[in-house]
């Protein structure tokens, strides 16, 4: 059979009984093979079956089903439409449903007889299509001699497919050929960035020299005198409130005072001559021994008859009224018998107590003013030392040197609770105490230093690296009311070539070691130059200069310090 006579035409699972018969309407060929998709619903209606085969034959063409469906094989017989397994199986009309196979099998055979072209069912629907490849139809479980002929021709016809590569697989392969990357990056990056480090050590050609200079530090002053050698300084001042508890230790009779009365007696020749009476006012002590007694109430006082106009001998004939007295202070000692007193401010006058009764003993802690004393004396001296080390602080940070021989504590405010002279067994002591200490402008001082050693150092090779102020021996040897105050100081100065870290490091960073080595020795001072580079595979100095560590040290010998403390002392010595 021609090609021109047949047709292969795959059905979609999605197309309806009106898109095929299209297909096969549209088909030239007069034998048309519709290979269906596994649940091919829309032929699963025996409706859709008939105006299959209808279509084909109005159209004048064969249709053979190429399935293994087993629910469409009774209705494509019941129509009498061709079925085959695959498109290599002979195609025949399946078995019938008994009842409606002779109506539809003589239908069928009328319409067979009338068309021109049968189907020959000795071919193979492949055969008939003239195809000479096998068409795989989705029927793998297929069994019998059709099932094993397709199978063999399908394993035969596998080398000839086209192989799909596996994606997940080459995706994993892509990525982690992207981590690799990107770690051999990093690795880069730190190796050649982050890890290198460059310990530079340079060793200078230094002189030390010592310097003892005498100056005023005046608080206030703006500018340094050098020619009176007067700098600026300034009085730091810091106020501390601190407390401390301490014992009572006196001690206070609280007892009951004793009571009694007087009269008083007028011995004064000029008052009985003048006739003069006095008033004795209330709060008058009358006193025998240590016992003071006090009236409680004014009393009058006639003067007293003599023995003679110019004797002493007072007769005491005109009393006064009695008047009550109580002791001075509380206690036992204060009940005393009857006996003769003495008037405060009165020496002419006499009294004569009664007995003295009702005086009693209560003993008790009271606050002594040594106590608070002693208390403010230990505030003092504990708040001293801080005191010292928060001006010194205060005094740096401010940009001064600290003067710690010039630190004074004023005078102290002092209070007690409960007071002096208060029953307590303990008291607290408050004491506001104000320290003072000066400090002298860094680079005033500086300078006058700088003067000093002038004439010891190569000013032109060399400049001060040190001037030693950090560890100077400072010594006030006067303090001026005015608030000056009469320094020496002394100290080493080390002098050498000035070197610049920030511009050295701008200079050298990324260059070889021989570059780097020949950059520093070509300043001037410079003795030699040691280079330490890190890890072992760098090479050269790392171009990130906070990479780059100098060391700068200086191997001359320096001055010896005894020998110039020994040259100072006899300088000193008269």
């Amino acid at each position: 059979m021609s090609s021109a006579q047949k047709d292969i035409v795959y059905i979609d699972i999605d197309d309806e009984i009106t898109s095929i018969i299209e297909k096969v309407q549209s088909s030239s060929h007069k034998i048309v093979a519709l290979v269906l998709p596994k649940r091919a619903a829309m032929l699963q209606s025996i409706v859709n079956m008939k105006l299959l085969k209808r279509a084909g034959d109005t159209a004048k063409k064969k249709i053979v089903l190429i399935t293994s469906e087993a629910g469409l094989l009774p209705l494509a017989g019941a129509v009498g439409l061709h079925a085959a397994k695959t498109l290599q199986s002979r195609p025949e009309i399946p078995v019938a449903p008994s009842v409606s196979s002779a109506t539809i099998d003589a239908e069928i055979s009328e319409e067979v007889s009338a068309g021109d072209l049968p189907v020959d069912s000795t071919k193979t629907v492949g055969e008939l299509a003239g195809d000479d490849e096998p068409i795989e139809v989705d029927t793998p479980e297929d069994t019998g001699t059709d099932s094993k002929e397709s199978t063999t021709k399908s394993k035969k016809k596998s080398g000839k497919k086209l192989k799909i590569p596996n994606f997940n697989k080459f995706r994993t392969r892509l990525i982690i050929g992207l981590v690799l990357i990107i770690l051999l990056v990093a690795g880069w990056y730190v190796a050649a960035f982050v890890l290198p480090r460059a310990t530079i050590t340079i060793e200078t050609r230094t002189t030390t020299v010592s310097s003892d200079v005498d100056f005023v530090v005046r608080p206030g002053l703006e500018d340094i005198d050098e020619e009176l050698s007067i700098v600026p300084g300034v009085s730091e001042e810091l106020r501390q409130t601190d407390t401390e508890k301490t014992d009572a230790t006196g001690e206070k009779n609280i007892g009951d005072k004793a009571t009694g009365t007087v009269v008083i007696y007028n011995c004064s020749l000029l008052d009985l001559i003048a006739t003069r009476t006095r008033t004795v006012p209330a709060g008058t002590g009358v006193s025998s021994g240590d016992l003071t007694f006090i009236l409680t109430e004014d009393v009058e006082v006639e003067p007293s008859n003599h023995s003679s106009l110019s004797g002493d001998d007072c007769n005491k004939n005109r009393p006064s009224d009695e008047v009550d007295v109580v002791a001075q202070n509380p206690g036992t000692d204060y009940n005393v018998d009857e006996r003769e007193y003495s008037v405060s401010d009165y020496p002419a006058m006499v009294a004569e107590g009664s007995e003295m009764t009702g005086g009693t003993d209560k003993i008790v802690s009271v606050v002594r003013q040594k106590d608070v004393n002693d208390a403010r004396d230990r505030l003092i001296e504990r708040n001293k030392e801080v005191a010292t080390q928060e001006l010194k602080d205060e005094l740096s940070a401010a940009g001064y040197i600290p003067l710690e021989g010039t630190f004074q504590s004023g005078d102290p405010d002092v209070g007690s609770s409960p007071n002096v002279g208060a029953e307590a067994d303990q008291a607290t002591i408050t004491a506001t105490i104000v320290y003072t200490m000066l400090g002298v402008n860094r680079e005033g001082l500086h300078t006058l230093i700088a003067n000093d050693v002038a004439e010891d150092i190569d000013t032109e090779r060399q400049t001060i690296l040190d001037d030693g102020l950090d560890d100077a021996t400072f010594r006030v040897t006067a303090t001026e009311p005015s608030g000056d105050a009469r320094v020496n100081v002394r100290t080493f100065v080390t002098a050498g070539p000035e070197l610049d870290e920030a511009s050295i490091k701008a200079e050298i960073k990324g260059t070889s070691r021989s570059d780097t080595e020949r950059i520093i020795k070509d300043r001037p001072g410079i003795r030699d130059t040691i280079i330490d580079y890190n890890p072992f595979w760098v090479f050269s100095t790392p171009r990130n200069e906070d990479k780059i560590d100098l060391i700068i040290q200086s191997v001359d010998e320096p001055v010896d310090e005894e020998e110039i403390e020994e040259e100072d002392a006899a300088t000193d010595e008269p």
